[in-house]
């Protein structure tokens, strides 16, 4: 399964300008495409799609109608049971999201900063060590890698 976002057109959603972008959901094997409710009916675009490591979730960046404020919600990919990430929000936008390795935490890129907000709730930190931030990735995938004696 993959995941973007393109806009939608007004047919689709009536209320919306052409420029409405939503979540739209592809099976890579029979290219059938179906489009995910947004997760909030206050969502002006839904952006950024990141599936969970384990499949179980999709998390994605929604810009609200009032103020231009930006949110992170987590949805099942069939588009139910859609819930706000507590405390993950900016006025400047996201400009990246991925999971922890684990599906238990989120890390988002916002106002040049990197930050970690547990799933389960609480507040967000943020990681010092991570300046000018854009894009956050994780590779879920740990191998050691030990060289032979003489290998460089």
């Amino acid at each position: 399964m993959a995941a973007f976002a393109k806009a939608i057109s007004p047919v689709t959603k009536p209320d919306s300008s052409p420029e409405h972008f939503g979540i739209h959901l592809v099976n890579v094997e029979t290219t059938e495409e179906r489009v995910l409710p947004d997760p909030s009916p206050d969502c002006v675009h839904t952006r950024q799609p990141a599936f969970s490591p384990d499949g179980k979730y999709l998390a994605a960046a929604c810009v609200l109608i009032s103020g231009g404020v930006a949110k992170i919600y987590v949805q099942t990919p069939d588009g139910k049971h859609a819930r706000e990430v507590a405390g993950a929000t900016s006025s400047e936008g996201f400009t990246g999201i991925a999971w922890a390795a684990d599906s238990q935490s989120l890390l988002y890129s916002s106002d040049l900063h990197l930050w970690r907000v547990p799933l389960a709730g609480g507040k967000p930190e943020k990681l010092l060590f991570a300046q000018d931030v854009a894009s956050p990735a994780v590779c879920a995938h740990r191998q050691q890698t030990r060289l032979r004696p003489g290998e460089q």
